[in-house]
């Protein structure tokens, strides 16, 4: 069953380049890159991914800071989905992940600065260098937040730059978990 989810990308003004805490959330999050690609997938493996998940949800929750939006709970997780190079759902925008129940709602917020460093990794994508334009793009949104995007609507709101309309079809964690799950059946 498909949900009807209503993203909201909110972009905290931040300088363009990466500041200091920033840097070092983008490099501990290459370094588990790096590190989850090369591993074999066991329970051990999934163990750690998801306290490296953890890890980078805290310290984006410092560097984003609170995030009050009606509806959604006060605590966000990480919008990365995984840290396996290849996985359904890698390479999504940095920031934090916040969902109702059934994901019926959702809402991702980023700072400025990382928001414009993953423009840039997306360069070679065909992705909009500019925030607007990536905005405007389908794209970004299919990059950015899901790869199953399949209805959008921007918005101009309070306290929003953005909202997304979209149909929630799973993720990588998901996709694991049925692996798993059928590996042990």
């Amino acid at each position: 069953m498909r949900s009807l989810a209503l993203l909201c990308l909110l972009v905290l003004a931040m300088p363009a380049r990466a500041a200091a805490p920033e840097q070092h959330y983008l490099d501990l999050r290459d370094r588990y890159i790096a590190k989850f690609s090369k591993a074999k997938e066991n329970d051990e493996t999934f163990k750690q991914h998801d306290a490296a998940l953890e890890e980078l949800t805290r310290v984006l929750r410092g560097l984003v800071g609170p995030a009050t939006i009606k509806g959604l709970p006060a605590d966000g997780k990480s919008n990365v989905d995984t840290l396996f190079k290849g996985d359904s759902g890698f390479g999504h925008l940095d920031g934090l992940g916040f969902a109702s129940d059934g994901d019926k709602m959702q809402a991702v917020v980023t700072t400025t600065g990382l928001l414009k460093h993953w423009l840039r990794e997306h360069r070679e994508d065909g992705m909009p260098q500019e925030i607007g334009a990536a905005f405007k793009s389908d794209r970004f949104y299919y990059l950015a937040i899901q790869d199953g995007l399949s209805l959008r609507q921007i918005c101009r709101a309070a306290g929003c730059e953005a909202r997304i309309r979209q149909c929630r079809r799973g993720g990588a964690r998901r996709a694991r978990q049925w692996r798993a799950e059928g590996a042990a059946a």
